[in-house]
């Protein structure tokens, strides 16, 4: 059965990791043989970042006004509605309960059976100590509980994130736990980031939730205790400048290295050549970086916090410290500088694990999903 897939999100095409989710997925329901149309809004400014030659399903981008008011949102409503009458969809699939999923459930409400909304972090989870999460807008969590009130399906990228969902009154049977992928392909010949000195590697936003201070912290008593070995941090964010300033109040310049926003080979070459991989997050909803982590064969030391559990077994393909505890961070990297052996065994079980998270196998479970959605109608 040859389906037509409709993926909408209210972001651009390229740039960001929800893009670049829909991207590789969109590409995997193709592999499967269906017929995929994104609904992108329209960059206003030329991007790059995703290698756009290799996509497999059409794109729609669609225009919205600059001013979210009205007219905005009759906008959106007004493409929806075109869109599933010119192409008729058997399945919308909606990215973010706020506002993909609102805006789709709210403009074809006589077609919500074959919608699904993908929760991804920031759209259910919210932290005020330190401003994270979208439903601390008042009108976007109301907006938000609608959603899950009143759509039929849902999916969420951990079990963390599904959690949430009920807690908010959805049911969970109507909740679906399908991670994020990788293009494992990818990992298969790619050089390795040379350096003079081993190191450890970190990659995403530079923001306060990504908790790449507490690394730093735990990296300062990495190198006290006399270990000769770098810090490469890869990305960029509002951030960058308040940890530049405390890798050099801890006197670490010489072992810390930022080198901006990587991405392609050069993202996977620097996740080869690191002695492994850290993810320092306070929160995450899945984190893809931990999963190319281990699609490099790289063991994941990283907090024990929401999505981590999902995709890092304790001493198997990586470690878990406690949430927020820097002493317990650096004792976890120790036990890992420490021992070659252990780390040649996790890497061998890293690869073996994140087969399942091949995207042709994500696009398959969206699949069986999307197929019991049609057979309920």
């Amino acid at each position: 059965m040859v389906m037509k897939i409709c993926q909408f999100v209210l972001g651009h095409l390229p740039p960001g990791g929800l893009e670049y989710v829909v991207h590789h997925l969109s590409n995997g329901l193709v592999k499967l043989g269906h017929e995929v149309t994104v609904l992108a809004r329209s960059a206003r400014r030329k991007v790059s970042i995703l290698d756009l030659e290799k996509t497999d399903y059409e794109v729609f981008r669609y225009w919205l006004p600059r001013s979210k008011g009205l007219f905005h949102g009759s906008a959106i409503k007004m493409m929806l509605r075109d869109q599933l009458k010119r192409k008729k969809f058997d399945i919308i699939h909606a990215h973010q309960l706020y506002p993909a999923g609102y805006w789709a459930v709210t403009s074809l409400i006589p077609f919500r059976d074959i919608i699904v909304t993908t929760a991804h972090a920031e759209d259910i989870q919210v932290e005020p100590e330190y401003n994270y999460g979208k439903r601390l807008n008042k009108q976007i969590d109301r907006k938000t509980r609608w959603v899950l009130k009143e759509g039929r399906y849902f999916t969420a990228v951990s079990s963390s994130l599904k959690d949430e969902m009920a807690a908010l009154g959805t049911a969970q049977g109507s909740i679906r736990v399908i991670p994020n992928g990788v293009d494992l392909e990818l990992f298969g010949g790619q050089d390795v980031f040379e350096s003079v000195r081993p190191y450890l590697f970190s990659m995403g936003r530079l923001v306060f939730k990504k908790g790449y201070d507490l690394l730093i912290k735990a990296f300062a008593e990495i190198i006290q205790k006399h270990y000769d070995i770098d810090l490469i941090i890869a990305g960029r964010g509002p951030e960058e400048d308040n940890l530049k300033d405390l890798v050099g109040k801890r006197g670490l310049s010489e072992r810390v290295k930022f080198v901006g926003f990587v991405d392609g080979e050069k993202k996977i070459s620097f996740l080869k050549g690191s002695s492994f991989y850290v993810c320092p997050s306070r929160r995450e909803g899945l984190p893809l970086s931990n999963v190319e982590a281990l699609a490099a064969g790289k063991p994941v030391v990283a907090f024990d916090v929401d999505g981590n559990p999902d995709i890092i077994e304790h001493g198997e393909n990586g470690l878990l410290a406690k949430p927020g505890d820097v002493e317990d961070l650096a004792s976890k990297m120790q036990i890992l500088l420490r021992d070659e052996k252990l780390r040649e065994r996790m890497s061998k079980q890293a690869l073996e694990m994140v087969k399942e998270y091949d995207w042709v196998e994500i696009a398959r479970r969206y699949e069986s999903l999307y197929k019991e959605m049609i057979s309920r109608l």
